[in-house]
Order: C-alpha cells, then structure tokens, then sequence
C-alpha cells in the first residue's frame, strides 16, 4: 500500500475498526481551541504527514483567532524535525510558564 501523499485521516478511515475501539475522531481539526495559543512545527519535507495538512491547520486556527506559531524547516525530514526542533518547542512552553505572551505568525 502506497502511502505518500496520503493523508492520515486517509488510511485511519481504511484501517479495520476494532470492536472495543471507540469511534474515530481529531479533536485538533474538528474544533480547535479558543483561547489556547499552539505551537507547531512540522518540516517541509516530512515523508510521513505531508506538510499541506500542517499549513491547512494553521490556516483554519488563525481564521478562528488563535494564536498559532508555526515553525517550518526546509531542510528537515519528519524525525530530524521531531528532534532539531523539540529545543524550540520546550522554549516555547517555558516561556509561556514565565507569563510572556503567546507569539503568533497569523
């Protein structure tokens, strides 16, 4: 089964339902959060989720007034980003421990 370019809700919806599962749902892109502000960060080249399904969620956070700040890497696969931009990650939750303001880049 090819799976590039192929959404994960794509292949969750093909996946056999298990009866003791419950049903499947995103909670991220069914509703977002209203006063939460988000930090994300997802390569430009990930071979696992493609990036369009990242840039689409930024979008649909921004247009409901979230404070989103979306990091993208240009030269990072899907792992390397999970662990070159954790250190922006953790900075990102400390600061918001300190009390400072939520960036956004809506």
């Amino acid at each position: 089964m090819a799976l590039a370019g192929t959404s994960v809700g794509t292949v969750a919806a093909a996946a056999p339902a298990r009866a003791d599962s419950p049903p499947p749902i995103n909670a991220l892109t069914m509703q977002p959060p209203r006063t939460a502000p988000i930090y994300a960060y997802h390569a430009d080249h990930d071979e696992l989720i493609p990036y369009s399904s990242a840039h689409a969620l930024w979008s649909k956070y921004c247009a409901e007034g979230v404070a989103v700040d979306l990091r993208t890497s240009f030269l990072d696969d899907h792992v390397s980003y999970a662990v070159t931009g954790a250190p922006g990650a953790v900075g990102y939750l400390a600061d918001r421990f300190a009390g400072l303001p939520a960036p956004s880049n809506c």
